[in-house]
């Protein structure tokens, strides 16, 4: 009668188990199917049958009942893949059960048992979502206990390193697993496993490579450096072997896009490396990694490098430059962060000789791939900062050393005046600094800064740029030379210097001893003097260009005193040149920009206004320059405006010397349709225009003596008849035909 009483889900439970004690059973398929369809259908009913098989697994587990364990196993996992929207119902039972089986002493040395168990894991965490469970601290907190104990008894009690990194694999899988602070120690540990087992799988990534690093000679060609498109070596993504489960497991945590599993699996394999550092071992996991993400790599391995101890240091640096001096290929990666990282961390640790050294290295290696363009531009822009915030003397040794390594490993012709300029006095191999000089012709203003750098150079340094720039740029060196120095005539190095070589840039032998002359004398060429040898095109042919700056300079100061004599320069003025220099005002210095003589602004102007027309506009400058008695011009453009709109001076010039342009009278035509204040406008507008053309010219319609004997005009008007008729139709016309 007990058995009509028992509830149907327990009925359909028991219907699962096959009967016997025999320990390989499984469940029967058909009454699994309906269990399975009775709890989609009935949610309420999955807390019972949880419920339920915790109560008979105990049962089971108490009388040693292997066989129904195994049933019961097999039944969870069941349930979790076809009931995983509902998982949070009955996911803690299902873990209380596995714990209860791990823990029984009489099943947890059992492969068969340990791997159902291994099934079920493998079954949550592939439904198992992160960010949904990362609230329920006590499912996290079971859920990590039960994992530790899983990979305690299957490698200590079965002694099964598969089972071990099954485990792994599975935990791998959970979905955004990186963003549970609470797992990720379990995480880490899961790829600590997986590269143990890897090593000891494959010898040739266990032992210390790092120390045969080195550096590629210093004797390659520098302009053929590797960029990121290099051949690609074996990484985990190439392997096909899939019987070993470290090399899935490595690549299952590796070969993500999810930054922060990635970022948890990197400092496991840090820690790793620094037991054993092997370069193989890096370079083959950091291939299966995403391309766009390999750059977090090496800002991990930098952002190890001030939390360890000097010993540690090092290794991180050599294994950063095998890095970067491999075939991995890395994109996105922010050199001048990583650059600026390792110069704070080697001035601090300027103490420490093998840190510097080995610092200076890895910034050499930094340079040696092309990851953008004008890449070592920046990178030597950003020392030569460095050089101007440095406030110790200490720092400046350290610094040289890095500037002459990355200097070594640039090839391209990367550098500008600007740069040039500041760099050169820090140089070891300052002929060589030369050939990066850019190809590309400066702008003016870029010439006229290396200009005023040379001042705060040595006389070697200024030697040496000069006669640089010279060999680079030729005659635009010469000409932006001659224009900053009329501006700076001073006895100074740089000033007898810049003319001597221009004397043998321009091959003038009695340039360049006046040169000599000079600058015994403590004396300044004045612009007599550099007018002479730039007034022979045959023996210079610089001379045109160079007369016109300088007769450019002397028109724009007509009262240009000469420095030696004292004397006003008298020299005939000539066609300006049309040398474009900008205008500017750096350190006192201002560059002049060419202006016209005249107003630029001219009669075309008037087209964007719309009142006078362009017939009108042409006939008023033709009779203007007929006209020899006139006063008046149309210079600027503001006054013509202002008058041609104004329609009493329109009438009045083209009345003045037009007789064959007939104005009609207003008076000749029959006004139709004229109220009162229509008639007041218009004779008030024909008495003022015939009393201005009577003062402007004496061919008008009233003799000029009558008018000189008239007093001033008195309106007299009279209203018009009150009842006179207007029709609205007429309203606004003034004449008609």
């Amino acid at each position: 009668m007990g058995f009509l009483f028992t509830p149907k889900h327990q009925k359909l439970v028991n219907q699962c188990y096959p009967p016997g004690r025999t320990p390989d059973k499984k469940p029967k398929s058909s009454e699994t199917s309906y269990l399975l369809y009775y709890v989609n259908s009935r949610r309420p009913k999955l807390e019972k049958v949880s419920t339920y098989l915790v109560k008979k697994s105990n049962t089971d587990l108490n009388r040693k009942r292997s066989g129904n364990v195994s049933v019961t196993l097999e039944l969870l996992a069941k349930i979790v893949d076809n009931c995983s929207e509902n998982m949070n119902i009955f996911i803690k039972d299902f873990i209380n059960i596995m714990i209860k089986v791990l823990n029984n002493n009489n099943f947890n040395n059992d492969p068969t048992i340990v791997g159902l168990i291994e099934r079920v894991l493998f079954a949550i965490c592939s439904n198992l979502d992160g960010s949904l469970v990362s609230g329920d601290s006590e499912f996290l907190e079971l859920f990590k206990n039960f994992v530790t104990l899983y990979f305690n008894v299957a490698s200590s009690r079965v002694n099964d390193t598969d089972l071990v990194l099954k485990g792994c694999l599975d935990f791998s899988k959970i979905s955004n697993l990186g963003t549970i602070h609470q797992w990720s120690a379990t995480a880490k540990n899961c790829v600590t496993i997986a590269l143990e087992q890897f090593q000891q799988r494959h010898p040739a990534y266990a032992g210390a490579t790092i120390d045969s690093v080195q550096s590629e000679p210093e004797t390659q060609s520098l302009t053929k450096k590797p960029t990121i498109t290099q051949t690609k070596s074996l990484g985990l993504d190439d392997v096909t072997d899939t019987s070993d489960y470290s090399i899935l497991v490595l690549n299952a945590f590796f070969n993500t896009t999810e930054t922060d599993k990635l970022t948890l699996s990197m400092h496991s394999l840090i820690e790793s490396l620094l037991k054993t550092p092997n370069k193989e071992l890096l370079q083959f996991i950091c291939n299966g990694i995403p391309v766009q993400l390999r750059y977090i790599v090496i800002l991990l391995f930098v952002r190890q490098l001030s939390s360890n101890s000097e010993e540690n240091m090092i290794v991180i640096l050599k294994l950063i430059s095998s890095l970067l001096t491999s075939g991995v290929s890395i994109i996105g990666l922010s050199v001048i962060d990583i650059l600026r990282k390792l110069l704070t961390v080697q001035l601090a640790k300027a103490d420490s000789p093998l840190i510097v050294k080995q610092i200076s290295v890895s910034i050499k290696d930094l340079n040696r791939k092309t990851y953008y363009k004008q890449q070592s531009y920046d990178m030597l822009s950003e020392l030569s900062f460095k050089f101007i915030e440095n406030q110790k003397a200490h720092h400046e040794d350290i610094l040289k050393l890095d500037l002459d390594a990355l200097f070594s490993t640039t090839g391209e012709e990367c550098l500008d005046l600007d740069l040039y300029v500041d760099i050169l006095p820090f140089v070891t191999n300052k002929e060589k600094l030369c050939s990066l000089l850019s190809q590309d012709t400066p702008h003016q203003v870029s010439f006229i800064r290396f200009f005023e750098k040379l001042s705060s150079l040595s006389k070697s340094d200024i030697e040496l740029a000069i006669s640089s720039c010279f060999k680079k740029y030729k005659g635009a060196c010469l000409l932006s030379g001659l224009v900053y120095y009329l501006n700076h005539s001073q006895s100074s190095a740089d000033y007898y210097i810049y003319h001597r070589y221009a004397a043998q840039f321009l091959e003038l032998a009695d340039y360049q001893s006046q040169v000599d002359y000079k600058q015994s004398h403590r004396e300044v060429f004045t612009k007599e003097d550099l007018l002479n040898y730039y007034s022979d095109s045959g023996s210079n042919v610089y001379s045109e260009k160079g007369r016109d700056i300088l007769l450019l300079d002397d028109h724009s100061n007509s009262n240009d005193v000469s420095p030696v004599n004292g004397k006003t320069s008298e020299l005939s003025p000539i066609a300006l040149p049309q040398i474009n220099f900008p205008s500017s005002n750096m350190n006192g210095t201002v560059f002049r920009k060419q202006s016209p003589a005249h107003d630029i602004h001219s009669i075309r102007s008037l087209k964007r206004n719309a009142t006078p027309k362009v017939k009108y506009l042409k006939t008023l400058v033709d009779n203007q320059k007929k006209n020899e008695t006139a006063t008046k011009s149309l210079r600027g453009s503001q006054s013509v405006k202002s008058k041609v709109t104004n329609i009493t001076f329109l009438l009045d010039e083209l009345n003045n010397d037009t007789h064959d342009i007939k104005i009609t009278d207003p008076d000749d035509e029959d006004v139709i349709g004229m109220e009162k204040e229509d008639l007041v406008r218009s004779y008030s507008l024909r008495m003022s225009t015939i009393q201005s053309a009577t003062s402007r010219n004496s061919r008008s319609f009233i003799p000029s003596a009558e008018v000189q004997k008239t007093e001033a005009p008195v309106d007299d008007f009279k209203d018009a008849q009150e009842d006179i008729e207007v029709s609205s139709s007429t309203r606004g016309r003034l004449f008609m035909a």
